[in-house]
């Protein structure tokens, strides 16, 4: 059986504004590794997997089809529209229907949010 190459520590320089977009891109990767497999990726050099290890599944297109289908779905907007009926009582809902709409509105907001953050997108 062929001799595991071992790794090394480097040390290479950053920026507080290049760390700051590495951590909030890293993931739950450690940032080493974020940073060797955004390098070696493109390098088309891709490291070999570590056993037991999970590989990642989604990707930036996964991430942005995911918010195209949000965006599509219109859900915020329907919700939206439902909350300001039931504020203007013209949609009969109790006090609790009207804090579940609102709290959908805002679990909706986050998921795009989240998304937007993964993708490295400002939101509008």
């Amino acid at each position: 059986m062929p001799k595991q190459e071992t790794t090394k520590p480097r040390s290479i320089r950053f920026s507080d504004e290049e760390w700051r977009a590495i951590d909030a891109k890293r993931g739950k990767l450690s940032a080493s590794a974020y940073v060797r497999q955004c390098t070696l990726d493109r390098l088309g050099k891709p490291r070999r997997k570590i056993s037991g290890a999970p590989a990642p599944h989604t990707t930036q297109t996964q991430l942005a089809q995911i918010i195209a289908l949000l965006g599509k779905s219109q859900a915020l907007s329907v919700l939206r529209g439902l909350l300001n009926l039931a504020r203007m009582s013209a949609l009969p809902v109790t006090t609790e229907t009207e804090n579940h709409i609102k709290a959908a509105c805002d679990d909706i907001r986050q998921i795009k949010s989240l998304l937007m953050k993964a993708l490295g997108l400002k939101e509008r």
